[in-house]
């Protein structure tokens, strides 16, 4: 079974369910195999856009904990008077050098296609808040409680 996640690295309702939920759900279904997690970008504006692409081009090895950290960070890093410059600090810490964080964020091809997977979100699965999760077809919206997502967890998990 897969959970399909359509989040903003600059939503304080994602980061807030990526910080008190989804440790659980890993936990509990995605470390025990019952499920895995997709996770595709709904950027709401530049500042997630530039974001998510610096996430995409840190080593595979680190692109979580450079999401987790974005996340728990997020009140502190979206308000600052330059939070692109918190962004490229961040993604030095994960591994890039400044030539590849600039190259990264410079990259038209990678931020073109993170800006398309929010607009085939919109238009293909109705997509229109986050964040949004599809658990086997099952569109659960916004920052539900632990008890429903586990709930839609176990009624995909006996479809199977």
């Amino acid at each position: 079974m897969t959970i399909i996640e359509y989040a903003s690295l600059t939503c304080w309702h994602c980061a807030e369910f990526e910080i008190e939920k989804m440790p659980r759900i890993r936990q509990d279904w995605i470390e025990t195999g019952r499920a895995k997690l997709a996770f595709s970008n709904f950027p709401l504006d530049g500042l997630a856009l530039r974001a998510a692409a610096l996430t995409r081009c840190v080593p595979k090895e680190r692109y979580l904990g450079f999401v987790d950290l974005l996340y728990k960070e997020q009140s502190n890093w979206v308000h600052l008077a330059d939070p692109d410059e918190a962004l490229r600090r961040g993604a030095g810490y994960r591994g890039l050098t400044d030539a590849e964080k600039e190259s990264c964020l410079a990259n038209t091809k990678l931020v073109d296609s993170i800006a398309a997977e929010r607009q085939i979100a919109t238009k293909e699965y109705g997509v229109n808040s986050i964040p949004t999760f599809f658990i086997n077809g099952r569109k659960i919206e916004g920052d539900v409680l632990y008890e429903e997502f586990e709930s839609a967890l176990r009624a995909g998990f006996s479809k199977r």
